[in-house]
């Protein structure tokens, strides 16, 4: 097959040849992409950015990557603990049952004829905090409320039990967009100077580092000429002319190797290595000017985030990535993150997962790429970022976060839990006040008025305490909703 730049690569495959780079992120987690070779294996579902390669498939539909992802979201499905499923089930049933005010039943009434179903009542008027003595039942059928708002209930009972929330790194804590963050010029050099270069050979090319370089230049209000020639060593950079100078933006291999390059400027980029992110040289008339360091950029509210989780009570709070070793403890280190797992595939990440589960941990995890579904899948909550997610991990997850806002996970665990105790709290004032009615009517203290008018009170106390659901705090104030 011949898959073109910007193209999808539609199954695992070897290149026969060609020279490209390949964004690998939705499968493997890696940030930045990944430069392939003759003879390097590619995976279906990835993006091929910047080369015109040629290749040989090797497994395609359910046998490629991204049909064992699927089959690992199935099995992680069927696998969630059984306790789980069966107390999901079974708080479904009461929600749905004891919703309902208890007059509309399917069969005869006392006139002979048919009463009207559940089906014909608007869902608003069911009330699932009625203190009433007894069961009221009714068919569920007609009310797809139910269904849904049980389900929603669910979700934030599960949330509120969470003791261990584990995000991905690219697209969760991270904005899974390149950036420059170094700008390192040579001695005698400015840093505008640099920016600037590389931007105008870089004006016109599609590769993502490009993208971080032109970025830059804007923000810094650095004008672009743009180039007079311009070639794409795949593998290596960009070299071409700017304003009559000779310029190479790319690997140091492109500057002769990184031994080539003055000390400053080898201790600069043996730093930005050190740290995770890429290192870009920039020379002109083949001398080496400066040094580029581009990296995935931190969430504003990652580190924010973090420290709002520790102080709920999590457990734990770590980050699984595919991400290199290095990526991921720069990473990590700035959010306040000490549990990490790096170089994962998706199958790893379930693996995690079921093995802390095992242990009887209870896990949040937050993910947005086609790696992190089966995760999203197994852990007891999962957490899809509803913006940059891929469609694969919204169906899969349980909760999605508009805007993208992961300061909204502290939010979603405090409102669980003031939800789980406010259940047990109505539960109890519907016992007392049902009990205290009974009782006085059957002794005489309370006429059947004041009995009813009590019973009544009862349920709007319970009502009350219900709607103040409304005043939880949000530990980490954003704008996104969950």
């Amino acid at each position: 097959m011949l898959v073109r730049p910007g193209e999808r690569i539609p199954v695992d495959a070897a290149i026969i040849s060609g020279v490209t780079a390949v964004d690998e992120s939705a499968i493997t987690g890696e940030s930045l992409p990944r430069e392939r070779h003759p003879g390097d294996q590619v995976l279906a579902g990835t993006m091929n950015y910047t080369g015109r390669i040629e290749v040989r498939a090797v497994k395609v539909g359910e046998d490629s990557t991204f049909g064992k992802v699927v089959r690992l979201i199935v099995a992680a499905e069927a696998e969630k603990p059984r306790a789980a499923r069966v107390v999901d089930r079974y708080a479904a049933m009461v929600h749905a049952a004891g919703a309902g005010r208890g007059r509309h039943h399917l069969g005869p009434d006392r006139r002979g004829g048919p009463r009207r179903g559940g089906a014909g009542r608007p869902a608003a008027r069911a009330r699932s905090s009625w203190p009433r003595p007894r069961p009221r039942w009714r068919p569920s059928a007609g009310r797809p409320g139910w269904a849904s708002s049980s389900r929603a209930a669910n979700t934030w009972r599960r949330a509120a039990r969470a003791d261990t929330v584990l995000f991905d790194k690219t697209g969760t804590l991270t904005h899974g967009r390149p950036t420059v963050d170094t700008v390192a010029p040579a001695p005698g050099e400015r840093p505008e100077a640099v920016i600037g270069l590389a931007a105008s050979l870089e004006k016109d090319c599609s590769h993502p580092l490009a993208a971080a370089v032109m970025t830059a230049a804007g923000r810094s209000g650095i004008a672009v000429t743009g180039a007079d020639s311009m070639v794409v060593e795949v593998g290596l950079g960009v070299r071409g002319s700017v304003a009559g100078q000779a310029v190479e933006v790319g690997s140091p291999d492109m500057a002769g190797g990184e031994e080539t390059l003055p000390p400053p400027l080898r201790r600069e980029l043996t730093a930005i290595r050190e740290r995770g992110a890429t290192g870009l040289v920039v020379c002109r008339a083949g001398q080496p000017i400066g040094v580029l360091g581009v990296a995935d950029t931190i969430r504003d509210t990652a580190a924010r985030t973090v420290d709002a989780l520790r102080k709920l009570g999590i457990a734990t709070v770590g980050v699984l990535s595919g991400d290199h070793r290095q990526a991921v403890a720069a990473m990590a280190g700035q959010v306040g993150i000490t549990a990490l797992w790096s170089d994962l595939r998706p199958g790893d990440k379930l693996d995690v997962l079921r093995t802390m589960q095992q242990q009887g941990r209870r896990v949040l995890f937050v993910g947005d790429g086609i790696n992190d579904a089966p995760a999203l899948a197994r852990a007891n909550i999962g957490v899809a970022m509803g913006g940059g997610g891929t469609d694969v991990a919204l169906e899969t997850a349980d909760v999605a976060l508009t805007n993208d806002d992961i300061a909204r996970l502290p939010f979603l665990v405090a409102l669980g839990r003031r939800m789980v105790r406010l259940i047990g709290i109505n539960i109890g004032l519907a016992l007392v006040f049902n009990a205290v009615a009974i009782l006085g009517s059957a002794y005489g203290v309370l006429s059947p008025v004041a009995a009813a008018v009590f019973h009544n009170a009862g349920s709007i106390v319970v009502v009350l305490f219900s709607a103040s659901v409304a005043l939880t705090a949000d530990p980490v104030p954003a704008t996104g909703t969950v």
